[in-house]
């Protein structure tokens, strides 16, 4: 679903402010300023008085992509308030317009508030495609496709990773924020990364040609999305079987990317995902789910949840283990991550994924008992990792900072360190799953590396505050 369940976590993180409300504002974001942290840049090439020279864009101009400067290169600088401007804007971000042309380096890419640390790594330039025109009854609708690369000039052949934001489906900002802190970890490891922006629920963000949209017109723009990248990685240098990745509602769609469409798919990364309609509607019409925030974006999607038909549409067609169970097509390698302090998207919607994938009985229980997190498989070429002290958005850490230093959403330092590892092992599994153009491995097939993923093992240390550990049953409330 969203991040926003998890904002209130976030308080006192500027004069009192969540930190989504201090970056929807020009002069909280240009605060958060204190969050980046400084990566290297791959030059690119100018002409000069020694001719074709090694430099690091500063300024807006032309540049070249090759040592001979005979390949142009359009860059444009990105301040941190034009950063700002464009991060804030609630109806042009995402669409036409609301991103430079050429190629920059945004200071989104260089915030480091993941539980992995971006220290080390390389910041990608990045630049904006329309990916889809669409009439709507309020006008033309032009969705954008950031793309982000870690280095402009010739090189190997990459790999093709699509990242889609959360935000409920029904916001952009801070969805988007998180996904563009976070691509260093995969443009460092062989990825060229393709953010598309998407039509959204409700009216509360994007012009009004672009929301008001139904679940099913937003899975729509995933599968375009997919089609897009499809097309046009050659020319950003990328090749085979695309990785999917998500956070929250951007997980929802990647997961229906790769159950709908597996043979499109090399693998995929789902964080805190929302699996099953089907479930968490009869948990809330039961009295079982109370979050409040997700009550009401089931009312947004369904109308009246409490007494809406669970086998009404579009709750089926969103009820990804009951279809993964019913039809076994053969799914694309999966890593899902989710944490058991998660009131917004409970760890069972993950559960449940994980019994579909590996042919168990969907309501078949992990046992936690007093880890700080557990692995399991989920199948031969699948795995779900739970972590006992992490809330929604587990992968947001802010505990770098001196400003920061008790926000932590993964949890205690030691379920950080947990997290951050887990994290780092899947953008190198991610590299695994699939090949470029020029290798002999089989794209997409997910026999390349997956042996460490069979195994089950716990983490052993001590458990935590916040949640009593046992076993994971009907309901985790």
């Amino acid at each position: 679903m969203g991040w926003s369940s998890s904002h209130a976590q976030l308080l006192d993180v500027f004069s009192g402010s969540d930190l989504q409300v201090s970056l929807e504002t020009a002069i909280g974001c240009d605060l958060s300023s204190r969050l980046r942290s400084n990566l290297t840049v791959q030059p690119l090439y100018s002409l000069g008085d020694s001719g074709c020279e090694s430099v690091n864009p500063a300024v807006s101009g032309t540049y070249y992509s090759n040592a001979t400067c005979t390949v142009s290169v359009q860059f444009e600088r990105t301040s941190q308030q034009q950063f700002c401007a464009q991060a804030t804007d609630k109806v042009m971000l995402g669409e036409a317009g609301g991103d430079v042309s050429g190629w920059t380096l945004s200071p989104g890419t260089t915030y480091n508030i993941g539980a992995l640390s971006l220290n080390g790594l390389s910041q990608p330039y990045r630049r904006s495609e329309v990916y889809r025109t669409l009439s709507t009854a309020a006008g033309e609708c032009r969705l954008l496709m950031r793309i982000y690369k870690k280095d402009l000039t010739d090189g190997a052949p990459q790999r093709v990773l699509i990242a889609l934001h959360g935000g409920s489906w029904r916001s952009r900002g801070f969805g988007s924020f998180g996904i563009e802190s976070s691509v260093a970890q995969y443009t460092d490891r062989g990825f060229v990364v393709f953010a598309p922006y998407y039509r959204l629920l409700g009216g509360s963000e994007g012009s009004a040609a672009c929301n008001g949209a139904t679940l099913s017109q937003i899975t729509d723009d995933a599968q375009a999305a997919l089609s897009w990248v499809e097309t046009n990685a050659a020319a950003f240098g990328a090749s085979g079987l695309p990785v999917v990745l998500g956070q929250s509602a951007g997980a929802h769609l990647a997961l229906s990317l790769a159950v709908n469409q597996p043979q499109r798919i090399g693998a995929s990364i789902l964080l805190y995902p929302p699996t099953d309609f089907s479930d968490l509607l009869q948990q809330l019409q039961a009295g079982e789910y109370t979050n409040e925030e997700g009550i009401g974006l089931m009312n947004l999607v369904l109308g009246d949840a409490q007494q809406f038909d669970v086998a009404d549409s579009p709750v089926p067609e969103n009820s990804y283990p009951v279809i993964v169970e019913q039809q076994n097509r053969g799914y694309p390698p999966m890593q899902i991550l989710h944490g058991l302090a998660d009131e917004l998207v409970p760890a069972r919607q993950s559960v449940r994924l994980c019994n579909a994938l590996a042919g168990r009985t969907l309501t078949d229980e992990v046992t936690v008992n007093d880890q700080l997190a557990v692995q399991t498989s989920c199948g031969l070429q699948s795995e779900l990792s739970l972590f006992t002290e992490a809330n929604h958005a587990l992968d947001i850490c802010l505990s770098n900072s001196a400003l920061l230093a008790s926000t932590c959403l993964s949890g205690s330092r030691e379920s950080r360190q947990l997290i951050a590892n887990k994290m780092q092992q899947v953008a190198l599994w991610a590299a695994q799953q699939v090949s470029v153009a020029n290798e002999s491995t089989s794209a997409g097939s997910g026999a390349v590396g997956t042996g460490w993923m069979v195994l089950l093992f716990v983490f052993l240390l001590p458990g935590r505050r916040g949640f009593r550990p046992g076993v994971i049953r009907s309901c985790i409330c």
